[in-house]
């Protein structure tokens, strides 16, 4: 059975690694953080700093600790990360108030002004990913992902 006609020829699902559902969504992940992240820089924010500022914005005043694991990241990267931010004045460090040892993080003003931008980016992005899309056909993509998704964390 003939696939549809592409640049790089005839596509048979599996056909070539090159073909491979593994390098379509890889090209597709890449293409769509590529974009984000040009956008992004833009406005002042760089990489390694959107998932800081997406997780304060669903749980602001975390401690540094927690940060750490939600990051899944070295401490010492968090810490040169947050040094960087808090120059910029997208987030303040507070002590905590129950143990001094610790310091809590917090989303500035200009943090959450940026992350509106970064959100209207992210917006931008997903209309012209899905431009020309029904809104069945966005539906079944989801849905299809999520499928996948389950099944490869039975393995």
């Amino acid at each position: 059975m003939k696939g549809p006609k592409t640049k790089i020829g005839v596509l048979h699902v599996g056909e070539t690694y090159l073909d491979s559902l593994e390098m379509l969504l890889s090209q597709v992940v890449r293409n769509y953080n590529q974009q984000i992240l040009k956008a992004s820089v833009e406005i002042g924010i760089y990489p390694g700093q959107l998932p800081v500022l997406f997780i304060l914005a669903k749980q602001d005043g975390m401690i540094q600790k927690e940060l750490v694991s939600r990051l899944r990241i070295k401490p010492a990267t968090v810490t040169v990360k947050l040094n960087q931010m808090e120059n910029a004045g997208l987030i303040e460090r507070r002590p905590d108030p129950d143990d001094l040892r610790a310091s809590r993080v917090f989303m500035t003003l200009e943090g959450h002004s940026k992350l509106e931008h970064v959100n209207k980016i992210v917006k931008n992005v997903e209309e012209k990913c899905f431009e020309g899309f029904l809104e069945e056909e966005k539906f079944l993509l989801r849905r299809f992902l999520l499928h996948m998704n389950r099944n490869l964390e039975e393995l």
